[in-house]
């Protein structure tokens, strides 16, 4: 069986990869993909490169940092898609305006889990393609794999992954995320990929986001900062306000991003969209004074694949 864990340089990921070490659960690589140095949190980069990647080296596990490519193998950023001029729709899960409803979520599964998908294709091509023949043969499939075909096998799929061994990708889900379990249902990988839980199945009792950061401190590693793109809409707006007076260059660049989308739909003719709930420009309901009343939305739930 083949093992690897999803890291995302949080807290999770990073008490998983401490464990790995410890041997507590068995997963010798873990796969940092990054979605673009332009797009990533840099504390998150820092931590990664200068507190993850050598604990990692020094207990003899692979952390390996990948990322999106395009067709001439040039990596590919999340905010270089953003804002290339001929791109119509946006991958981020932006706010509508009237309902406030988040858009579309694009961006994990194209500049992470398919990212991780390409990887082990790509690590194990031989392998996935005998599971796939024999899995087809097993349950009298043909052409392409579609969800409503599930019920055919879905019962089955146990049995079947007992007898022809998957790749199993770890996920940092603790116990107070635990809606977020959720198998592998891409009917692109459903023959060769497992979604595993270590953090709760894989260890004498399961993990809060606390005990996580218990096993870091006591491993003598820094808690990492929480992981994030610059301008994720998840976030809360009091985060925002945070980085407008923090970290000024991170919230303009998110600002003007926010207006950049809108000028290019505005053209288009379509509705304004925003990286708050308050639906107006990032800018405005925003200032560089400190405030104590500023809306407290909910925290992002880091639902990214991390």
């Amino acid at each position: 069986m083949t093992r690897i864990m999803s890291f995302g340089g949080g807290i999770q990921s990073t008490a998983a990869l401490v464990l790995a070490a410890r041997g507590v659960i068995d997963y010798p690589t873990f796969l940092f993909c990054n979605v673009g140095n332009d797009t990533e949190y840099p504390d998150t980069l820092k931590y990664v490169h200068e507190v993850a990647m050598p604990y990692a080296k020094r207990h003899g596990i692979e952390l390996i940092e990948i990322q999106k490519r395009d067709r001439h193998g040039e990596p590919v950023s999340l905010y270089q898609q953003l804002v290339r001029p001929e791109i119509r729709s946006i991958e981020i899960p932006v706010r509508m305006s009237g309902s406030g409803a988040p858009g579309n979520r694009n961006c994990t599964y194209n500049f992470k889990i398919a990212v991780v998908d390409k990887y082990c294709k790509n690590q194990w091509s031989e392998h996935i393609k005998w599971m796939k023949q024999i899995f087809m043969q097993r349950y009298g499939l043909s052409g392409p794999i579609k969800k409503e075909m599930f019920p055919i096998f879905m019962y089955d799929l146990e049995n079947f992954f007992k007898l022809y061994q998957p790749v199993d990708v770890g996920l940092g889900i603790s116990l107070d995320e635990i809606g977020r379990m959720k198998p592998n249902m891409d009917p692109d990988t459903i023959f060769w990929k497992i979604n595993t839980h270590p953090l709760i199945n894989e260890v004498p009792k399961p993990l809060t986001r606390q005990d996580c950061i218990n096993i870091i401190l006591s491993e003598g590693l820094p808690v990492p900062p929480k992981s994030a793109c610059i301008f994720c809409p998840y976030a809360s707006l009091k985060k925002y306000q945070e980085m407008r007076l923090s970290e000024p260059a991170l919230f303009w660049k998110a600002a003007n991003l926010e207006s950049l989308l809108n000028n290019r739909r505005k053209m288009l003719g379509r509705d304004e969209v925003w990286l708050t709930k308050a639906l107006r420009p990032l800018a405005d309901v925003t200032t560089d004074l400190e405030q104590g009343t500023i809306e407290e939305d909910s925290e992002c739930e880091g639902y990214c694949f991390v």
